[in-house]
């Protein structure tokens, strides 16, 4: 498989133990074209350290800011916030925990094109995964009712 398909999901944790360690593992996946995705972004404590420190591919705005956007008026400005720095910064951002259609507009309407969450599909085993992947095609599950 081209290492450019590829995408590893780390979580700021992985900065904890070995920083020199997980600089050089990063570094060294990056040069063979493998993205790196910064998990569950905004839950850490030291995130935007890291956003400036290494050259992460990927921020994923973590689900606890998606699912209280119209809630919490707090969440919904980190994800505008989020969004605006990535885009400035020429990262990819993509929003977990989407799950109904009020998120997904509030997101495609920051220019947030990119998420994952149960709109789009329940976990599934792998027969069904094949059989999605064959089509080719996301749509929200919504979009099926109508």
């Amino acid at each position: 498989m081209d290492p450019h398909f590829l995408i590893i999901e780390i979580t700021e944790s992985i900065f904890l133990c070995q920083l020199n360690k997980a600089i050089t593992d990063i570094r060294k996946l990056q040069s063979y074209g493998i993205q790196i995705a910064l998990d569950d972004f905004g839950t850490g404590y030291s995130s935007l350290v890291y956003l400036s420190a290494f050259k992460i591919d990927i921020v994923k705005i973590d689900k606890i800011f998606i699912k209280n956007f119209n809630s919490e008026l707090s969440s919904a400005v980190i994800i505008k916030g989020i969004i605006n720095m990535t885009r400035e910064l020429k990262i990819k951002i993509v929003a977990e925990g989407i799950e109904n259609m009020d998120q997904l507009i509030f997101l495609k309407n920051l220019n947030c094109y990119t998420g994952q969450g149960f709109l789009y599909s329940k976990p599934v085993s792998l027969e069904e995964f094949s059989k999605k992947l064959e089509k080719r095609l996301c749509i929200p599950e919504a979009a099926h009712l109508e």
